[in-house]
């Protein structure tokens, strides 16, 4: 993917943000063990890396859409580690992969 220019707003964010929140959804009905612990300990969501800093500083341009989910952690087990998931933003306002 070539690096995009293209303004992060606000429209943008909620549609990350919803993206977030379905892979949340699809991973604790797939491991309900995970979500019995942790669906309810979300701390937060945030646009990380180069996306991030674009979206701040409108001068960085972006390879792609960081999102991560962070969770207060429950005393019996962590969150799995460094779980990584790819979904389709829908659009191609910030270029084709």
């Amino acid at each position: 993917m070539s690096r995009s220019y293209e303004k992060i707003i606000a429209s943008d964010l909620r549609r990350l943000a919803a993206l977030a929140k379905a892979d949340r959804d699809d991973l604790f009905s797939r491991r309900p063990e995970t979500g019995c612990l942790y669906s309810d300990r979300l701390f937060a969501v945030a646009l990380c890396q180069g996306a991030g800093l674009h979206y701040l500083n409108g001068t960085n341009g972006i390879n792609d859409l960081d999102v991560w989910s962070f969770y207060q952690e429950h005393p019996l087990r962590a969150f799995p580690y460094r779980r990584r998931a790819e979904i389709d933003f829908g659009i191609a306002k910030f270029g084709k992969t």
